[in-house]
């Protein structure tokens, strides 16, 4: 996977007044991995430490 640059995508959807959640926890997605019986990637579990999507 391409190395995103998160600090970039998380500053330009601020300034387009976009809210973010609070990023994923190390237990969340462990206890993500275990309800489905799969083990994330490590790009992908680094991504989601960084941003875990929008505020509803």
């Amino acid at each position: 996977m391409k190395h995103l640059r998160t600090d970039k995508i998380k500053e330009t959807w601020t300034n387009e007044n976009i809210k973010l959640s609070s990023p994923a926890t190390p237990e969340s997605i462990k206890v993500a991995e275990e309800i489905i019986g799969f083990q994330f990637p490590d790009d992908f579990k680094e991504f989601y430490l960084q941003l875990d999507g929008f505020v509803d």
